[in-house]
């Protein structure tokens, strides 16, 4: 081989590197845009319906996704996501979710799906309801066993 020719081989070899890398930088650049941090708290919600879910409504999440979002659970981010998903207003807005997701072809059914959970949820008893509201005489103390 001639000088010239390895010349244009170095040439050949340094024009592909920089090509290389300015691909690498892009690809990384546009999976770095890609990427959104996910939401960190709930905005109140003003009306008795609650609002429309979108993809980062910690109520919709799972005890699981907080783990495996905020990994550190002492950190306030994770102490928030475990109130979040395990309050009563995430416990219907997954309920209602499941109406929507089963019946997305069907929006009626989807209501009516929507309207008997409420009504159902309205006919169930009372969760603080257990054996401290109880009658006294229907309490059976040590004392009185023989």
């Amino acid at each position: 081989m001639t000088t010239t020719s390895q010349n244009w081989n170095c040439v050949w070899i340094a024009t592909s590197v920089a090509a290389l890398a300015l691909g690498v930088m892009v690809c990384a650049n546009a999976f770095a845009q890609g990427n959104v941090a996910p939401q960190t708290s709930v905005a109140p919600q003003t009306g008795s319906e609650p609002r429309t879910a979108s993809a980062d409504d910690m109520r919709l999440w799972s005890f699981g996704d907080c783990d495996r979002r905020f990994p550190y659970t002492s950190t306030p981010e994770h102490k928030e996501c475990v109130r979040v998903v395990g309050s009563p207003q995430a416990v219907e807005a997954r309920a209602l979710r499941v109406c929507d997701v089963s019946h997305a072809a069907d929006k009626e059914e989807a209501e009516r799906c929507k309207a008997s959970y409420r009504a159902n949820k309205a006919k169930a008893p009372r969760k603080d309801i257990g054996a401290a509201t109880l009658p006294r005489s229907a309490i059976r103390s040590s004392r009185s066993c023989p």
